[in-house]
């Protein structure tokens, strides 16, 4: 039997937010690194009733963000790689990050997390099926730990994970990682598949929007025929 979801679809009046200013935090790896996404969402913004002011001690295309390229979830949950701005010296710890940077969010602010790529695509090649669940339950725990510590923050940030994204095809991968030990079909088909189901499993819930934690369908919204950059190459 086929699997159903019944979605509800809130329509809302163009003049809702007037006036109102929300802080946005995007983190993530080089998606949010690049800066692409938190420049259309301030453009997007420039043109609304509702005004976002954007976050962070990055910067890329002059917009403020927190993603590091090559970074994953268990990175931002340790200090093996350096300029953690989160790591308070145990733990990821989001009153730290705000301190020490010199900001601060409330009620009703959001932040964005878009991670799992670099988490899914090594593991994918290597780890058996058994140890890729494992690996899939470690990234959900480091997801939650980061969830945690926002909410200890202030419990009415609302937090939007976004779902991790496929790559756009074998050869746009292969030729920005350089190296054959990197799978298109693997990472899809034994790791972002499984991330997906522990995703609409866990946080496409009520338990979870009515805690302020949101799942944002990413993965619906993206052409991989024309959403991606592309560069002409000699042929090989």
């Amino acid at each position: 039997m086929a699997s159903a979801k019944i979605v509800s679809i809130n329509v809302a009046s163009i003049s809702n937010g007037t006036g109102v200013t929300r802080k946005v935090l995007f983190v993530g790896d080089s998606t949010i690194n690049a800066g692409w996404i938190s420049k259309y969402v301030n453009d997007y913004f420039a043109a609304d009733v509702m005004d976002i002011t954007l976050l962070g001690t990055l910067s890329s295309l002059g917009m403020p963000h927190e993603g590091r390229s090559g970074w994953s979830f268990a990175d931002y949950n340790s200090n093996v790689k350096p300029g953690n701005a989160f790591w308070n010296g145990t733990a990821f710890d989001f009153n730290h990050y705000l301190t020490n940077s010199g900001q601060t969010m409330g009620a009703g602010d959001w932040v964005f997390i878009q991670l799992g790529i670099n988490d899914l695509f090594s593991a994918s090649h290597v780890f058996s099926e058994a140890q890729m669940n494992t690996h899939i339950d470690d990234m959900y725990t480091d997801l939650m730990n980061m969830i945690s510590s926002i909410h200890s923050y202030n419990a009415s940030i609302r937090i939007g994970v976004a779902v991790t994204i496929p790559p756009a095809s074998q050869d746009g991968i292969g030729l920005a990682l350089n190296s054959a030990a990197y799978d298109r079909e693997l990472y899809v088909k034994k790791g972002l598949s499984l991330w997906w189901r522990k995703l609409l499993q866990e946080i496409d819930a009520t338990a979870m929007e009515s805690n302020r934690v949101y799942l944002i369908p990413t993965n619906l919204l993206l052409d991989t025929d024309n959403n991606f950059r592309t560069t002409s190459q000699p042929l090989d």
